[in-house]
């Protein structure tokens, strides 16, 4: 084989690996810009649905507490669960929490489905008790569940 056929070949493959990138490239535009009129259709659909006043919202029949309390010791971390007492009030609404679940580092529950802001005040025998505040919101259907860890501190 001569230098220009050697060369000629070369070329021609050079053609064609440049065609095949070229292609390439076409390719990768065209499903991102499919890609991106997809996404912008959808994030459209949705504006225009949560302006419709005739969207109905489904709202499940769960019934959610407003608050979710851990006690935990302050200098160990230890879950405290017994012989704790966890108190809210909002107002001249008041409520003692219960543990949602029978096992330590449970969380204590309440103001079930019910806005506002919360005074909590946290004792235990043996231990400072502790005072704070918290704004519980809602949604369409439910409160949003805040959850709180406090320390307390002997």
């Amino acid at each position: 084989m001569n230098k220009r056929m050697k060369f000629g070949n070369l070329f021609m493959l050079n053609i064609e690996h440049q065609k095949d990138k070229f292609m390439r490239s076409r390719i990768r535009n065209f499903i991102f810009s499919q890609s991106t009129i997809l996404i912008l259709l959808l994030a459209f659909m949705t504006i225009m649905q949560s302006c419709d006043p005739n969207v109905q919202i489904i709202c499940t029949e769960e019934y959610r507490p407003g608050l979710n309390i851990y006690v935990v010791d302050g200098q160990s971390g230890m879950a405290l669960s017994d012989n704790v007492t966890v108190e809210i009030s909002d107002g001249s609404y008041s409520e003692t929490l219960q543990l949602q679940y029978n096992y330590s580092g449970a969380p204590f529950a309440g103001a079930y489905e019910r806005a506002g802001t919360y005074q909590i005040i946290t004792s235990m025998p043996g231990y400072t008790s502790d005072t704070s505040s918290v704004l519980v919101q809602e949604d369409e259907c439910h409160v949003i569940t805040v959850e709180r860890t406090i320390n307390l501190y002997q």
